[in-house]
């Protein structure tokens, strides 16, 4: 997979269909041959299936997420941002971003 197409996913807000066919593609083709897929694979997947509009992609995104080491691993680095800035600058960006540093807390 390469970087800079995981890089744009996560920079959208809603996932394209395109990006969402195309992992849902390397998702199943790993499946197919290896019985497993890649934690890597199974986590770039689920973030688009969870920015998808579509209420069983919301569902199976949520599934595939659980569990992943990539998502902790994910989670952290996200936790450990938020810690930087508060720490360079002395505050949170706003409410939601204080709210997702005690769910990451939470979730950690």
């Amino acid at each position: 997979m390469k970087i800079s197409s995981f890089v744009a996913v996560c920079n959208s807000v809603l996932c394209d269909d395109c990006y969402l066919q195309k992992f849902r593609h390397l998702y199943d083709k790993e499946k197919e041959s290896q019985g497993v897929p890649s934690a890597e694979i199974q986590f770039a997947y689920a973030w688009c299936l969870v920015r998808s509009r579509q209420t069983s992609d919301l569902r199976l995104g949520t599934q595939l997420l659980e569990g992943n080491p990539v998502t902790k691993d994910f989670l952290i680095k996200m936790k450990l941002l938020l810690d930087r800035h508060v720490a360079n600058f002395g505050y949170y960006l706003n409410n939601s971003t204080l709210l997702l540093r005690v769910i990451l807390t939470a979730l950690v």
